[in-house]
């Protein structure tokens, strides 16, 4: 017999570039753009408030 195994990382959880999150089947399912890990993404860090003190 030539059965395969079913791959049991599938199905897995992937994060899109804006927040959003999925389950998907198969990596072919997966849109581009999206990780298997949300600290995949750059964040940019919010600028400094001013405190006043600067001139």
């Amino acid at each position: 017999m030539d059965e395969k195994k079913p791959d049991r990382s599938w199905p897995a959880w992937f994060y899109g570039p804006r927040g959003e999150v999925g389950i998907f089947d198969r990596k072919e399912d997966v849109p581009k753009g999206w990780a298997d890990s949300p600290a995949k993404f750059k964040t940019t860090p919010a600028p400094a408030e001013p405190t006043g003190d600067q001139p």
